[in-house]
């Protein structure tokens, strides 16, 4: 944690944006400024070298660290200084332009509407802007249009029609000319139509009267895509996949060639073309469900691509269902076997403890997996990029894939660190592999970590849990925490490893174990206690429910992995027992206690 020190006028003496300084205190011999990513959190404090005398005007006292909102500071043209969040200084920004409160300082005034994103609400100021600008020098004017007003309009309108990412890549690439009232964008040949209604930059130009704008294509002699492998593909099969892939930042085609029967594809960018190549193989990821045939899809599209020197890794998400799976449904195992040359299988199973308990039971499942198979795709594709610094990838071998588990939870500023990773593993809870199990885990953290902080050991139910932390901003494009832990191994399913992970779910709700006499467990959480009698067992389940319960349905609960029939709920009530099956635990705690799941996102 920083204090703030001085704020730096970096245009002048007048009104307008100023740079907020931290240090460890106000003589501190190290200064930082804040790097803020696009969600308005601090992703990282990047040391700066002062020079010149510091600033004589008081600092308010203010502190900040990693991951809470940025600061920000503006000077109106009373010399009073507005420091807050983003949103106080937009409030704020609103309240003095409809005032009039910047008439004397046209370029302080633009650059405040176009931090409140309202140019068409103040044109103007703009047209203002642009007049006191012109005065100084025509040229410098028609920069300031065309690269700090229009081209961001511009490319908000490219990337609403992009369809792959080698789109988005294009559109970082493009330039904007404006002459005579006519705006002239120049890019790759592939964006040709990307601009057929250009609506944000259209409110833009009627401010400044232009009527046209023209796409020019620049076409390149020879692809530099088609240079050489991709860095990395995925090919993923089944409605999850689908609707991952298709969506930002991925830009999936569904009717490609390389796809799946009725899957998606999509590649990265050319290994020959990267400035900071990686020296990893290339990096092939599937996606899919538990059906045996989407497994042997994916096995399938992995030959036609294989040349023997890639990496292979399956994300797989376990089935919803309750119960004991369909045959048709592969095991981990069984999975391994199919894929014998698969070098990370990574599971995705919390999505099962999130079931909302509504009549689209599967639907709120699949929009869990949903998250969480995103979040696996973007640490696989980030730690390829840059080298597997969480060494998630580097190990290959031709036999026996490890099996691995993956999750996320969002990131709150909030919470301590010791909670985030809590909510973090928390979404790893897996029925076919026990999380504690794992050789190691690797936590990819949204903001920058000290090295001396980056090993952390917590408590989630009867196991404590070491954990490492690597610092990845902008893996996924949203502040999440994404969890990939290592080498775990096939549960036996045995009632003891049933229970063991009850015990995890229940401290998930902040439930303390306090007694366990082998049949049952005692949990108490703020003076309330509640008995689990977790059954794995088809034959102790059914026997259970004719018994007399001693506490009532509040008090005496029995959560299971086997289906539950309406004869077996019918006779649990009778008999004052509550009964849910191990993914209804949400609904049941929300019910009956008012309590949220801690990695609810």
């Amino acid at each position: 944690m920083v204090a703030l020190i001085r704020l730096d006028s970096i245009g002048g003496p007048g009104a307008g944006f100023l740079l907020p300084i931290f240090g460890a205190h106000a003589n501190a011999n190290h200064a930082f400024i804040q790097r803020i990513d696009r969600h308005n959190h601090v992703s990282e404090l990047v040391p700066v070298l002062l020079e010149g005398p510091s600033p004589k005007d008081q600092v308010p006292s203010l502190e900040i660290e990693v991951g809470q909102p940025g600061v920000w500071a503006f000077r109106d043209e009373t010399n009073e200084i507005h420091l807050g969040d983003a949103q106080m200084i937009q409030n704020f920004g609103f309240e003095l332009l409809n005032r009039g409160g910047l008439t004397n300082s046209p370029m302080a005034a633009a650059e405040l509407v176009q931090f409140c994103s309202a140019e068409v609400r103040f044109p103007g100021v703009m047209k203002a802007a642009l007049a006191a600008l012109t005065k100084i020098s025509s040229a410098g004017a028609d920069t300031w249009l065309d690269t700090m007003v229009l081209l961001p309009a511009i490319k908000a309108d490219l990337s609403r029609n992009a369809r792959s990412i080698q789109d988005r890549r294009a559109i970082r690439e493009v330039v904007a000319v404006t002459r005579r009232g006519v705006t002239e964008v120049f890019g790759h040949h592939r964006l040709s139509g990307a601009l057929d209604s250009p609506t944000s930059w259209s409110q833009l130009a009627q401010i400044f009267d232009i009527t046209e704008i023209k796409f020019r294509a620049l076409d390149e002699p020879k692809d530099r895509e088609a240079i050489g492998r991709p860095q990395w593909t995925v090919s993923g099969i089944g409605g999850i996949a689908r609707f991952v892939m298709k969506r930002a930042p991925f830009h999936a085609a569904l009717d490609s060639p390389e796809a799946p029967r009725g899957g998606a594809f999509v590649k990265g960018p050319s290994r020959s073309t990267l400035i900071d190549s990686s020296a990893l193989p290339p990096l092939l990821i599937g996606i899919s469900g538990s059906d045996l045939p989407d497994v042997k899809a994916i096995e399938e599209s992995f030959i036609r691509q294989s040349d023997g020197s890639e990496l292979r890794h399956l994300i797989n998400v376990r089935p919803t269902g309750f119960g004991t799976p369909n045959p048709s449904k592969a095991s981990p195992q069984s999975i391994a076997q199919i894929h014998d040359h698969l070098d990370g299988l990574w599971l995705v199973a919390a999505h099962r403890l999130r079931q909302t308990g509504s009549y689209t039971n599967a639907m709120s499942a699949s929009n869990v997996a949903c998250r969480f198979v995103r979040a696996a795709l973007n640490g696989l594709i980030w730690s390829v990029r840059n080298g597997d610094p969480g060494m998630i990838l580097s190990e290959k071998k031709a036999r026996h894939p490890k099996i691995g588990v993956v999750g996320a939870a969002r990131y709150n500023a909030q919470l301590g660190t010791e909670e985030m990773i809590r909510r973090a593993l928390y979404s790893m809870l897996c029925e076919d592999a026990p999380l504690h199990s794992a050789r190691r885990i690797a936590l990819f953290w949204p903001y920058s970590i000290p090295d001396e902080k980056n090993h952390r050991t917590v408590q989630l139910g009867r196991h404590r849990i070491d954990v490492e932390l690597y610092s990845s901003p902008n893996v996924s494009g949203v502040p999440d925490v994404i969890g990939f832990a290592m080498d775990a191994q096939p549960s036996e399913k045995r009632p003891a490893d049933f229970a063991d992970l009850c015990i995890s779910i229940a401290s998930g709700y902040n439930w303390r174990l306090r007694d366990d006499d082998s049949c049952s467990l005692i949990f108490e959480n703020e003076g309330e206690v509640i008995r689990l009698w977790p059954i794995s067992e088809r034959e102790r389940l059914e026997a259970m429910v004719c018994e007399k319960s001693e506490f009532g349905p509040h008090g005496d609960l029995i959560i299971t992995n086997r289906t539950l029939t309406e004869k077996m709920r019918r006779s649990a009530k009778r008999n004052g027992w509550g009964i849910v099956h191990y993914s209804e635990m949400e609904r049941w705690m929300r019910s009956n206690y008012g309590a949220a799941l801690f990695a609810d996102w």
